[in-house]
């Protein structure tokens, strides 16, 4: 053995340590990578299918024990997720709305569910940018009662928050305006028009000096706008970041004697608005829109009209 080294010439040498004792220190390099890389993938697979999986029982099972259940597992695995990484949006999960600030200072996740006696319950966190959580403590309301409340985030009346305004307000620009979804056992739906700020790491809700109108135009103030309509009917809302304006639908009482079901809300066509003006939120109870002289029809009438489609004069 001695005498084959000998003939060896000190490239070769180095050569054959190298393949020695690097190439098993390079495989074991390689295998370690290969097992971290699995396993956090794996971790990430099974906390979205996790979450998937506890939110479509949550959204879809039959028995409201087990849609009761099933939402305390999925808040634990979305906790556990968080303080570990961002939730990719992405990522469809039943029941769950993710919305961010506009100036990515936090995100929102809220989420829902029927509980016992057609009754909805609705989960919240926010994550602030540097990783931190809040969890929104809840309280059953009545979402017509809650206009002048005063809320934070440990006595919240829970809902959807599906979008947060693209700016801020308020006379120290640290007001953010969101739009919130919700529901209650009477199969009414809701959709609330709130703010937020916070004032040392605690949440406030509430709109800045809000004045809104009954339907007999009185004023009176209040810290939200809420807009109760019907199961089958909709209500849109919209922002005109130019003048700073809410628009949504009005929503109208019709007693539908027929049905025997009671009186139903629906849009009636008309418009309501939220403007902020001079650092307050001004309700104006009814827009101006256009309207018609006389109902539309489903053809044209113009035999007995002088001029054609093109204003010329009809031949006879």
């Amino acid at each position: 053995m001695s005498g084959h080294f000998a003939r060896l010439g000190t490239r070769q040498l180095l050569k054959f340590y190298a393949m020695l004792f690097l190439k098993p220190l390079l495989f074991f390099l390689l295998n370690c990578t290969i097992v971290v890389f699995l396993s956090g993938q794996s971790f990430l697979v099974t906390t979205k299918d996790s979450l998937q999986f506890w939110a479509d029982v949550m959204a879809s099972s039959r028995n409201p024990k087990f849609r009761m259940n099933a939402e305390i597992q999925f808040k634990n695995i979305l906790l556990s997720s968080l303080r570990s990484m961002d939730l990719d949006s992405s990522i469809l999960i039943p029941g769950l709305i993710v919305a961010k600030a506009p100036d990515k200072k936090f995100t929102f996740y809220t989420w829902q569910f029927e509980g016992e006696r057609s009754l909805w319950h609705y989960g919240g966190v926010l994550k602030w940018s540097n990783g931190n959580l809040l969890v929104l403590n809840t309280e059953r309301r009545d979402y017509l009662r809650i206009r002048k409340d005063h809320i934070t985030s440990d006595n919240w009346y829970g809902a959807l928050i599906y979008q947060i305004l693209p700016k801020v307000f308020g006379a120290n620009n640290d007001q953010y305006i969101f739009f919130g979804f919700s529901q209650n056992q009477k199969r009414e739906k809701f959709k609330i028009i709130d703010g937020l700020r916070f004032k040392s790491d605690t949440l406030f809700f509430g709109l800045d000096d809000l004045t809104l109108k009954d339907e007999n135009n009185e004023s009176f103030g209040a810290a939200r706008q809420v807009i109760r309509y019907s199961e089958n009917a909709s209500c849109s809302i919209s922002f005109n970041e130019i003048e700073n304006q809410i628009i949504y639908d009005h929503i109208m009482r019709f007693e539908d004697t027929r049905s025997g079901g009671g009186p139903v809300f629906i849009p009636d066509g008309t418009y309501e608005s939220l403007q902020y003006i001079d650092n307050a939120w001004r309700h104006e109870l009814q827009l101006s829109n256009t309207l018609l002289n006389e109902a539309p029809r489903d053809h044209p009438i113009l035999d007995n009209r002088p001029k054609d489609l093109f204003g010329r004069e009809k031949k006879e």
